[in-house]
């Protein structure tokens, strides 16, 4: 079996019920948080994900979203080297005149 490298990863939300046995009112009132000894019910209709992003195992994005485009290029090489699209604006630093 081959080790996978790549990972995508989703947040989401869902709405659930915590439940919790206590002996008395008194010390259900004292917990601030459910324990360990809680029990989480999950409402499979409220579970909604959103897509955050595809990346490499083990290497730091900074914070970029890699794309099928990025993961699948070779990274060897010269960052900087290749063609680039020229610039359709103004060269002469001069403003333009709205009409």
């Amino acid at each position: 079996m081959s080790k996978k490298e790549i990972e995508k990863l989703w947040s989401g939300s869902a709405g659930f019920i915590v439940k919790e046995d206590f002996d008395t009112v008194e010390q259900a009132h004292k917990q601030p948080l459910p324990s360990s000894r809680a029990v989480y019910e999950v409402k499979n209709d409220s579970i909604s994900f959103e897509f955050k992003r595809i990346k490499k195992k083990g290497v730091k994005d900074a914070g970029r979203t890699l794309t099928v485009d990025s993961l699948s290029k070779d990274r060897s090489g010269d960052p900087g080297k290749g063609k680039r699209k020229e610039s359709d604006q103004r060269q002469d630093n001069k403003s333009q005149v709205k009409k």
